[in-house]
């Protein structure tokens, strides 16, 4: 993959498949801002993802669950590249229930 000058942001970037696969991206030369809810976790694997890479990682700490969360993380990421090439959504949390029993109130 050729990513230099593409801006790339990973939702759930903060540990484990979205930190890796936002380390990934960086790797092959994408500028990537990483989402999670942790600010504290959040800014070390940005940190950490920068330092390894060369890259510019910026965190954003957003609840992906609300619209105000999403609109942050869109804002945030223009706001610091004034672009967005790549959207990986990694994060992942559910009320419990089988997948298709979920009402469609619970996933608004």
């Amino acid at each position: 993959m050729e990513l230099v000058g593409k801006v790339a942001v990973i939702t759930g970037g903060s540990r484990g498949i979205g930190k890796a696969i936002a380390r990934r991206l960086a790797e092959e030369g994408a500028d990537v801002v990483i989402s999670a809810r942790t600010t504290e976790t959040l800014e070390l694997a940005a940190k950490e993802i920068s330092e390894a890479t060369g890259r510019r990682a910026v965190s954003v700490a957003a609840d992906l669950s609300t619209i105000e969360g999403c609109e942050t993380l869109h804002k945030e990421a223009l706001s610091a590249f004034d672009q967005i090439d790549i959207l990986v959504n990694c994060a992942g949390a559910t009320k419990s229930g089988p997948f298709l029993e979920l009402s469609d109130e619970i996933w608004q």
